[in-house]
């Protein structure tokens, strides 16, 4: 029987009606333990060679040039081992850091040959170009993932430019540039949608849909980071985000764009299941039109979200619902908008949605039109759900849902209690702010802080300690050292210090205030900061140089 079902799906693949990726798994006899430590011996082996290469040939005059043949050279021989069908583990594993140092060598090789005005960005659309080909070329689905996220990554640097080291070709902002690659990816799933029509392009969309796979993952997680931190998560995941979403108030153009893509994918899912045009859902829409509004890159998500679960895409579907719930979440920290206007502008609407799912939405909505068959749909995700009676619903499933409602507010209540009571009770302190680079003192709406640390201070492998500070009478603190366990003495006091990319800091290294108060802030020279018993730190203002209030 195994045999006979291996010779219909090699038959079905010769006659194009499906992909080799499809029939993959019945020539998968390897253990994720072998290919892992056997990816693992690779990488080591690949480290070594690729410093030996480098001190052999990237020597002399024409470095570059040597750098760009050897990365092609790579290239070539990666790419050769990848597509026999069946090679050694060992060599099929050394083969992935290979195309790594092919293409990196291309870069560094073509970007500095003089070709074009921007020669980095105009090297680094090539390489994305040249690894979007070679993801067609290579038979491993997997790998044409990552080819495609990383094709992906290079194409963004390429408009928008790299940071520090050189411009883009148009020099876009990051937000934008990835906008620009969403819609690239759209365009990809209108070509896809018309390959799978045929019989003859099965092939060539087993392979694209891997590619749009990688490229789909990389531009979501791409738009969630440049949206900045979200609610209760660390605002140092996403330290040094580009901010264009988070800083300024959205300009008309993001602002419509978001909204029309908003709209498009309420219009598209209404358009693939008509038990959705309903005034409910027109009333959730309308919801996401005034969260889009304000927040520029989530009708780009909410738009691949729609494409994503009307082909079922689970796994994108999942990751663009992710990405969207963490934007909703960034819309918190917007600097453009007081905070208590936000809490209650996000407190709205989850009231509206609760109403709307509590009183509006039908119980088991058909999501296919009336009368199709459900197994008629070619990739169904969401199927009808079978009717229930909302009043045989086990008691516990709600006090769940009220338990994890409760939850969530006894957290949030719980940080802001715990910040109130350090303002509260917290010692009164001063510290030193010193000079930094005039050039970034003032980055739109926030303050570059920097401040006056011993100059002795050792920070390595100190990602959080306490120093000793030592207190004048006007609260002013001189900080002395790290403590070292032994006891304060009368005028001594603990402040805890954290490390963020090896530079010590009390508390932050920020401070924001609303757009247009830059003035009022450039003559800040102390910190004022509340600080507790065991040292733990609270940022609450600024104060000028004879400690007056700003």
């Amino acid at each position: 029987m195994s045999k006979h079902l291996d010779t219909v799906l090699h038959k079905a693949v010769d006659e194009g009606l499906l992909a080799v990726a499809h029939t993959e798994f019945a020539d998968q006899h390897r253990s994720w333990p072998v290919i892992v430590m056997t990816g693992i011996a690779a990488w080591f082996a690949a480290i070594p060679l690729g410093v030996l290469v480098g001190l052999m040939f990237l020597s002399g005059a024409n470095v570059y040039g040597t750098a760009l043949v050897l990365g092609l050279v790579f290239l070539g021989v990666a790419v050769a081992i990848l597509h026999k069908g069946t090679i050694p583990l060992f060599l099929e594993q050394l083969a992935i850091p290979g195309l790594i140092i092919g293409t990196v060598l291309f870069v560094v090789g073509l970007g500095n040959m003089g070709f074009a005005s921007h020669d980095l960005a105009f090297a680094m659309a090539v390489a994305a170009l040249l690894l979007f080909g070679l993801a067609f070329l290579l038979p491993q689905a997997w790998l044409r993932v990552l080819l495609g996220a990383a094709g992906s990554s290079l194409g963004v640097m390429a408009l928008a430019g790299v940071p520090h080291v050189g411009h883009g070709l148009f020099n876009l902002s990051y937000p934008l540039a990835w906008k620009c690659l969403a819609a690239v990816w759209l365009l990809g799933q209108v070509v896809l949608a018309r390959l799978e029509r045929t019989p003859q392009g099965a092939g060539k969309a087993a392979a694209l849909e891997t590619v749009l796979t990688g490229m789909g993952g990389m531009t979501l997680l791409a738009l969630a980071y440049c949206s900045g931190p979200t609610f209760l998560l660390s605002a140092s995941l996403t330290s040094g985000f580009d901010g264009s979403d988070a800083v300024y108030l959205p300009g008309r153009l993001n602002a419509l764009l978001s909204v029309a893509c908003a709209l498009g994918a309420a219009g598209w899912m209404m358009h693939r299941w008509p038990a959705l045009r309903s005034a409910a859902f027109a009333a959730l829409g309308g919801t996401a039109v005034i969260l889009c509004w304000l927040t520029p890159s989530l009708g780009v998500v909410l738009l691949m979200l729609a494409v994503c679960v009307s082909t079922g895409r689970r796994n994108l579907a999942m990751l663009a619902a992710a990405a969207g719930l963490w934007m909703v979440g960034a819309l918190y920290y917007y600097l453009y908008w007081p905070l208590a206007h936000k809490a209650l502008f996000l407190l709205g609407c989850g009231l509206a949605l609760g109403a709307i799912a509590r009183f509006a939405m039908p119980d088991s909505p058909s999501l296919l039109a009336p009368g199709s068959d459900p197994a008629s749909d070619p990739l169904p995700l969401l199927q009808p759900a079978p009717a229930t009676d909302r009043r045989a619903d086990p008691r516990w499933k709600r006090g769940l849902l009220a338990g994890a409602g409760l939850l969530a507010l006894l957290i949030a209540s719980a940080a802001i209690w715990q910040k109130e009571a350090l303002i509260r009770t917290g010692q009164p302190v001063f510290v030193e702010l010193a000079p930094v680079d005039p050039r970034s003192l003032m980055q739109g709406d926030y303050m570059v802080l920097n401040y006056a640390f011993p100059p002795d201070l050792d920070v390595r492998d100190k990602a959080r300690t306490r120093l000793v500070a030592q207190r004048a009478p006007n609260g002013v603190v001189k900080l002395l050292g790290v403590h070292d366990g032994r006891p304060l003495g009368p005028q001594e006091m603990l402040i805890e210090m954290i490390t963020k990319r090896g530079r010590p800091l009390i508390v932050t290294d920020a401070w924001y205030f609303k757009e247009g108060e830059a003035k009022r802030w450039e003559t800040a020279r102390y910190g004022e900061f509340r600080v507790d018993s065991n040292g733990k730190a609270l940022l609450v203002g600024l104060r000028g140089p004879n400690l007056e209030r700003l």
